[in-house]
């Protein structure tokens, strides 16, 4: 069996989707560590979470321990690089902010399946908004989460729940709105992925407009 042949094998079961979804997790929140903030925990994008809801969507719930582990290796190295210890109050911070986060991307994937069955957010302007509501509901999860395992561990003072809360909940949903979105509408629009140079232009000019 040739290795492509081997490669679309693996990718077929399960185990592969969660490894893939796994390491695009953590490819994609590297992308959003470039936004930061004068090298704080703000950002004001977080491509991770809009790459692993797009990728629930086209392979299934089952993949949701891909977002996990994507997510507990990204908030580890995210602490690391803002020189938190590594104690018991910060693994159980980063495991709970995993587990937010994986409630966050299942919410919306049965939510999805529920209002836009059979189509996509752009096949309607009603699929449009329903996406956009829906968006702005789940954002509401995982930065809940974060902000509350942040503060119960003694990571953020009280002083700093509004303003991380807020700025959590904004790079969820703009990570959702861009990235989401993207994702869908390459794969599942009316012109499928194909690798070509006017294709691989649109993906220079989305990353240059994002920075």
């Amino acid at each position: 069996m040739k290795s492509n042949q081997r490669l679309a094998v693996f990718l077929g079961q399960n185990d592969g989707k969660i490894i893939l979804v796994a390491v695009l997790y953590i490819l994609s929140a590297n992308l959003g560590f470039l936004f930061d903030f004068n090298n704080s925990d703000a950002l004001p994008v977080w491509p991770a979470n809009g790459v692993a809801f797009a990728l629930m969507i086209l392979l299934g719930y089952r993949v949701w321990p891909g977002i996990f582990i994507g997510s507990l290796i990204t908030y580890s190295i995210g602490f690391i690089r803002l020189g938190m210890v590594m104690n018991m109050s910060s693994i159980i911070a980063i495991t709970s902010i995993s587990v937010g986060n994986v409630a966050e991307i299942l919410v919306g994937y049965f939510l999805y399946n529920y209002l836009i069955p059979d189509g996509t957010p752009y096949d309607k302007t009603s699929n449009t908004f329903k996406f956009l509501f829906l968006s702005l509901g789940i954002g509401l999860i995982g930065a809940s989460v974060q902000t509350l395992a942040l503060s119960v561990n003694g990571i953020i003072p009280e002083a700093s729940l509004r303003f991380q809360f807020v700025s959590t909940y904004l790079a969820d949903i703009t990570g959702l709105l861009l990235f989401t979105n993207l994702i869908l509408s390459w794969v599942r629009g009316k012109t499928h992925w194909q690798w070509n140079v006017k294709n691989i232009a649109e993906v220079i000019a989305f990353t240059a407009a994002i920075f």
